[in-house]
């Protein structure tokens, strides 16, 4: 089953202003990213081919100073089964010199953008609180970044916070602040970045969803290293989540990385008789190989084990195809 993401009529109205642009737009470019493979479970010997994710861009200049983006999201419908197709991205943005820039529309989030590109791989995984839910990746708001210097930089958003995948529910907004020193990008770049970030979104009942994280990554030679600490609570009730993940990468030739990765996640809450802990420890390690311009290959392991004791190992083979 096919589902089109069902955007508000005030955004819908805008992108219809903005197509004539589009169409007269310079330096157009088309894009596309699938994300596909196999898995085996050894515990249940349960095993698939799957489709975790394509991708359809499309972006280019409306003037030198302004951009466009539009990416549509094929994904897995866990709800009705097949796949659905939603809008990921839909926005513009508007350089103010070299100090900032302003993105409107639906734009990627800042919680762990910078995040997932010293992780490497998001199409094996997603970074540990996207993984979790802690933040959507894209939402409907509005978005300024500001460089104080080379070094430093400050994003902030203010979005529906329900994401691009949900529609807004109520009158309240997610103010999201992201303060990095270093390089955005480590898989691009050499050199050392540290971050924090935070949001709040207040929630119906006079409850407000706070999240705080901490972030590190270091690129240097063929090596890579990442790690985040991330911390949610909901206010007047008895709910608290924490999530900490280390990972890394090596060169190990001209077209293959090894990487592993750990993720440690520890959900609270009260109930009847106590408070009771969810843990989850994950363990995943593999290489990496490029064969070919735009293709990746990466077999690999994902292991889980819960607090119960309850355990699971799948032997994955992940694919990335890009144009």
């Amino acid at each position: 089953m096919m589902r089109l993401y069902r955007v508000t009529g005030f955004w819908f109205f805008s992108i219809l202003v903005l197509i004539p642009g589009f169409l007269q737009a310079q330096d157009v470019g088309l894009s596309g990213r699938i994300y596909t493979g196999y898995y085996y479970n050894t515990h249940t010997n349960f095993n698939a081919f799957y489709l975790d994710r394509v991708y359809l861009g499309y972006a280019g200049e409306l003037t030198s100073d302004v951009d466009f983006t539009v990416t549509s999201d094929i994904g897995p419908d866990l709800t009705d089964g097949g796949y659905q197709l939603l809008m990921k991205y839909a926005f513009i943005s508007w350089e103010q010199g070299e100090s900032g820039g302003l993105s409107l529309g639906m734009i990627p989030m800042n919680a762990f953008d910078v995040q997932k590109k010293t992780w490497g791989y998001r199409y094996l995984r997603k970074t540990v609180m996207n993984d979790r839910k802690f933040a959507p990746s894209a939402d409907l708001g509005v978005g300024y970044d500001l460089r104080f210097s080379r070094k430093f930089s400050l994003s902030t958003v203010i979005s529906n916070g329900a994401g691009y995948k949900n529609p807004e529910t109520n009158e309240f907004k997610r103010v999201h602040i992201r303060l990095l020193y270093g390089p955005d990008n480590l898989g691009k770049s050499r050199g050392l970045n540290l971050g924090t970030y935070a949001s709040v979104e207040p929630q119906p009942a006079e409850q407000s969803r706070y999240t705080f994280a901490g972030f590190s990554g270091l690129h240097v030679s063929d090596f890579w290293v990442g790690t985040e600490l991330a911390y949610q609570v909901l206010t007047d009730s008895d709910w608290q989540h924490i999530l900490y993940s280390l990972y890394s990468r090596l060169e190990v030739g001209e077209s293959a990385t090894a990487f592993g990765r750990i993720d440690y996640s520890d959900e609270e809450a009260l109930v009847a008789g106590g408070t009771t802990h969810f843990i989850e420890k994950m363990l995943i390690g593999g290489v990496e190989f490029v064969p070919a311009a735009g293709i990746k290959i990466a077999p690999h392991f994902v292991y889980l084990l819960e607090d119960d004791g309850e355990d699971s190992l799948e032997l994955r083979l992940g694919t990335e195809f890009r144009w």
